[in-house]
């Protein structure tokens, strides 16, 4: 199945035929109504190319590939037309994310009947465009939406991730995005990131006290925050970006330093 407007690939394959043979390509609509005409050559006993499919494509298209010095044609099978189908409002069921957060992926399709299969592809963003591929997940149309369900963990290493001060760009969190894919038409999600938190619990030895004591957490992205610890000396720290952070309580000359 195409819509019109969008690429589709065509292939022929022979047996015999010379490299350099010409090869031509007409393009009809169900009733035999030719929509386009193009050339190429064959090149080891093959020729491919992409063709966009037409405007004027009604019900089902076929294209005859015919290699007249030989005087060979052949007809493709028939390729079903659908109305352009739309893919859009994209989103996450929240727009930060923790280990182990099931989040809900969604979005709004127009053109295509309850049922249609679409495929959905998470990846990790990268600014220079290599995005890492995460998970395919399948799913169908369903009153004019799809929806999944995905589990979110970070599997690469945490030490790997540079922090401020050790990246000439800044510090650049984990983010993901997904596409929807629904026969060859997609869209793409606006950004995850990725958050967690870190606690810190301290206990108070013979006369050493604790709670009130000022400490200063210094995130991977390089903001600080300095806060008391409070009197059952547990602190925690939320919305922390995935990287190496650190932990100063200066009056005890403590540095904690770890991973989220």
């Amino acid at each position: 199945m195409a819509s019109p407007g969008q690429d589709v690939g065509i292939e022929v394959y022979t047996h015999f035929v010379g490299d350099g043979s010409d090869i031509r390509i007409s393009v009809h609509n169900r009733s035999g109504r030719r929509l386009d005409r193009f050339g190429g050559k064959v090149y080891r006993n093959r020729y491919g190319t992409t063709y966009t499919v037409s405007d004027r494509a009604e019900d089902g298209i076929y294209f005859e590939a015919e290699l007249r010095r030989h005087g060979l044609s052949k007809r493709s099978e028939e390729m079903t037309i659908i109305p352009p189908i739309e893919i859009t409002n994209l989103r996450w069921s929240q727009e930060e994310a923790q280990r182990g957060d099931v989040l809900q992926l969604s979005a709004d399709v127009r053109g295509a009947h309850d049922g249609t299969e679409a495929v959905i592809e998470i990846y990790e963003h990268d600014e220079d465009g290599a995005h890492d591929f995460i998970a395919r997940l399948n799913a169908l149309v369903e009153d004019s939406m799809v929806e999944v369900q995905w589990g979110f963990e970070y599997y690469e290493d945490i030490d790997d991730i540079p922090t401020e001060e050790e990246s000439e760009s800044g510090y650049n969190p984990p983010e993901y995005f997904f596409k929807v894919i629904i026969y060859g038409q997609e869209a793409e999600s606006e950004l995850l990131e990725f958050k967690d938190w870190v606690e810190f619990n301290f206990e108070v030895y013979e006369d050493n006290y604790v709670p009130g004591v000022q400490a200063t957490f210094t995130y991977p992205d390089g903001r600080q925050e300095t806060r008391e610890i409070p009197e059952d000396g547990t602190i925690r720290f939320d919305n922390v970006p995935p990287g190496r952070y650190r932990l100063e309580v200066e009056e005890y000359k403590v540095v904690i330093e770890g991973e989220s």
